[in-house]
């Protein structure tokens, strides 16, 4: 049994624990010996020196807008917003359709998040094995310590997908429906973390 795919993957998650949760996740998304990374090539769409200011940049706006909150109201407790931008295993661009599709993305976020280009940071996953995939973050402040408030809302999950949609069909010719799932594997689900995708698929290998 199999069934056309009705859209592209795009998961979502909030990075935590302020500037600690923030500084974990990006060692992580980088560290090629992690255990999850065995069949990972890692690959940066920036030079170092961007990335450096970009850590730099969101810890000292998110910390800024805290300063400036006299009111009493919620404190910054998520320094950035994570986005995963899965393609089918059969689907390998080049490191540069990658890179073309990355730029894609993140010239409709920001102009979606009427952000500047300083809060966006990503690298490439190419899976041996699995999906290869855009990591994706977002600060959660912008210069002078602008709180993004589309972030968190369902706007930019519906256009994070339609951009990633976009850009693979611009760079690609390729679009979901042109892509056949087959029924009988599980589904990566819009919220559910990679690597509990990966788990499941696994396991249900292990029992057949």
């Amino acid at each position: 049994m199999a069934r056309k795919a009705r859209d592209w993957t795009v998961i979502t998650e909030r990075v935590n624990n302020k500037s600690d949760g923030f500084l974990t996740y990006k060692e992580y998304l980088n560290n090629a010996n992690h255990k999850n990374h065995k069949d990972t090539k890692i690959a940066s769409f920036f030079k170092q020196e961007f990335e450096d200011s970009f850590m730099l940049n969101t810890i000292k706006n998110c910390r800024l807008k805290d300063e400036l909150n006299t009111k009493g109201g919620r404190r910054v407790e998520s320094y950035a917003q994570g986005f995963n931008f899965v393609l089918p295993a059969e689907i390998q661009p080049t490191g540069q359709e990658w890179a073309l599709i990355c730029k894609h993305i993140i010239a409709r976020l920001q102009t979606h998040l009427e952000c500047s280009n300083k809060c966006f940071y990503a690298n490439l996953h190419i899976e041996k094995k699995g999906n290869s995939h855009i990591n994706l973050m977002i600060s959660r402040c912008d210069e002078g310590g602008k709180l993004i408030e589309k972030l968190d809302k369902l706007s930019t999950i519906v256009e994070s997908k339609k951009a990633f949609k976009e850009a693979v069909k611009t760079v690609l010719n390729v679009e979901p429906k042109d892509y056949t799932i087959k029924t009988d594997e599980p589904q990566q689900k819009k919220r559910v973390k990679k690597t509990g995708y990966e788990y499941k698929k696994k396991k249900k290998k292990e029992k057949q």
